[in-house]
């Protein structure tokens, strides 16, 4: 009996003022356990409510921020943005400045539209009398009008370089060597410092 007073006033200050019964002292044990009340528990699921509610709200804002910096792109000066969805070419294009666009499905390319340079090196020639030359470099300026960015992407792709000038420089320089002679490819026609040549 007196063992279970000593617990009950252990249980007294150690546990808030908690008190014991007669239940208690007879059998000389009580639940150590505090028990919940309502406003307790409407408090813990309060809390637990906002605590989900913020990490949605934080995800939201997360995937919100993500589309929002796939969407927004910068077309430099001298350049036509053309779009592809899907891979799929779009007919709109964009001129220099900052767009929006589709995050995620929505994808772009800059084309150049300013006066540009374009070198292509090591460039066979086979001479009509079936000696092979080799030219170390030529060099192509070439100029790309906004206005005709999407029929040249459409028809040649953003990559219009390599089929309109250096597959192009090949085959014209192939063909020209082959009816010339070695004399005339070589010292007679381009023997100067510079040869300017224009496709008809």
């Amino acid at each position: 009996m007196l063992l279970a007073y000593k617990f009950c006033m252990y249980l007294f200050f150690y546990r808030g003022g908690t008190s014991c019964n007669n239940t208690d002292l007879e059998s000389g044990t009580k639940d150590t356990e505090p028990k919940m009340t309502e406003p307790s528990r409407a408090s813990s699921s309060f809390t637990t409510w906002m605590a989900q509610l913020g990490a949605i709200a934080s995800i939201i804002c997360a995937i919100g921020g993500a589309a929002l910096f796939a969407s927004v792109h910068k077309i430099e000066e001298g350049h036509t943005g053309v779009y592809y969805r899907g891979g799929a070419l779009l007919t709109t294009t964009s001129n220099p400045g900052f767009h929006l666009m589709m995050p995620f499905i929505t994808n772009f390319k800059s084309v150049q539209t300013t006066l540009q340079t374009d070198e292509v090196k090591n460039v066979p020639c086979g001479t009509s009398g079936g000696v092979m030359i080799y030219f170390d470099r030529i060099e192509v300026v070439n100029y790309l009008v906004p206005s005709a960015v999407y029929d040249i992407v459409r028809n040649f792709t953003a990559d219009y370089d390599k089929a309109l000038i250096f597959n192009k420089v090949h085959h014209e320089l192939n063909q020209f060597c082959s009816v010339h002679s070695l004399q005339e490819v070589y010292i007679g026609l381009f023997g100067g410092p510079s040869h300017e040549a224009q496709h008809p």
